[in-house]
């Protein structure tokens, strides 16, 4: 017996020992989708760019309504219908979040009816910033990407024919229907405007609207709790973070540490690398609203009125945060056997 268990384990080893064949590298086919460098197609002569069916070509233009109007540039996507891969179409813009350029995106027909607008983009924060819209294309023949200004504001787009899928859910615990990024970047999380109890959990709003963090300058709010709760979860969305440095959270004077950010495929455009001096490595942002969390411990909250801040690292340019909320979890009736009641 003793012959055959070693000899099972010699078996075993011999197994483990062995490399894996190489892997070939694989490039993803992406026939109706496109990368549009609008730095690069401002340019004299730029390089040419295959396009997918459904696109028949991009021009600039920077039309003046009326002599003295503020410059303005226009990206025109010209479309060529091609039945269902064309109906409906995913737009995720890149461009500079101030409040001079304002870039909006709308659709339009040959004879000049206007079917889609999305309004000004962005908060006006001075931070790069990226929107996704979903454009109904099946009765458009043009689309126009307006900033005032050189263009220099928009970066680029992604751009991709959209389809729909099912999808199954509780009825009870649904979650916001919408669009699945490609990249996997989690949806916006809207502010709700109550707090809300469920299985023990509290969740409360504390900062909706977009706020500016600097490390002169964090954001510090004050909170009330009727009880100290066994454990709780502080969550909000940053804007343009580096994250390799991501914000930090203290409460009640005490350091927590770090969000984890919740990041997209390394695929996705909105990532940017920048030199920066004493550094060895390339510093990466992300040119949009990230999904943050961290975890607060249970013994530093107490009844009463409580201060939570969210700063920056000394050095680490200015960020934005929005949608801020913390989660409390409390004891409930119907908790699992041997969870605290």
């Amino acid at each position: 017996m003793r012959k055959i268990l070693l000899a099972a384990w010699l078996i075993i080893l011999a197994i483990a020992v062995v490399p894996l064949e190489a892997q070939e590298l694989q490039r993803q086919a992406l026939p109706f989708s496109v990368w549009l460098d609008f730095t690069a197609l401002v340019k004299k002569n730029p390089t040419r760019m295959a396009l997918p069916i459904w696109l028949e070509s991009i021009t600039s233009e920077h039309p003046r309504l009326q002599p003295g109007d503020p410059q303005t540039t226009v990206f025109r996507l010209r479309l060529r219908r091609s039945g269902l891969v064309s109906k409906e179409l995913h737009l995720r813009l890149l461009f500079q979040d101030d409040p001079v350029s304002w870039p909006s995106v709308t659709g339009w027909t040959e004879t000049g009816v206007m079917r889609f607008s999305s309004g000004p983009l962005g908060a006006g924060l001075g931070l790069p910033n990226s929107a996704s819209l979903l454009i109904p294309a099946d009765q458009i023949d043009y689309i126009d990407i307006t900033a005032i200004g050189d263009g220099s504001a928009i970066r680029g787009a992604f751009v991709s024919s959209a389809t729909k899928l099912e999808v199954t859910s509780t009825i009870d615990l649904a979650g916001a229907g919408g669009f699945v990024d490609p990249f996997g970047k989690l949806a916006d999380a809207p502010p709700q405007a109550n707090d809300s109890y469920l299985f023990g959990r509290v969740r409360a709003a504390l900062l909706a609207e977009p706020t500016k963090v600097a490390s002169e300058n964090p954001v510090v709010l004050d909170f009330q709790l009727d009880r100290q709760p066994l454990l709780a979860v502080v969550a909000f969305e940053v804007l343009d973070t580096d994250i390799a440095v991501p914000p930090r959270i203290s409460v009640n004077a005490i350091t927590v540490g770090a969000v984890a950010l919740q990041l997209p495929d390394l695929a996705d455009p909105a990532y940017r690398g920048d030199a920066v001096p004493r550094r060895a490595e390339l510093q990466y942002k992300y040119a949009g609203w990230l999904h943050c969390e961290r975890i607060v411990p249970a013994s530093i909250l107490r009844a009463g009125v409580n201060q939570l801040s969210v700063s920056v690292a000394r050095g680490t340019q200015p960020v934005a945060i929005r949608a801020l909320e913390i989660q409390l979890k409390y004891p409930w009736e119907g908790s699992p056997p041997g969870e605290a009641r």
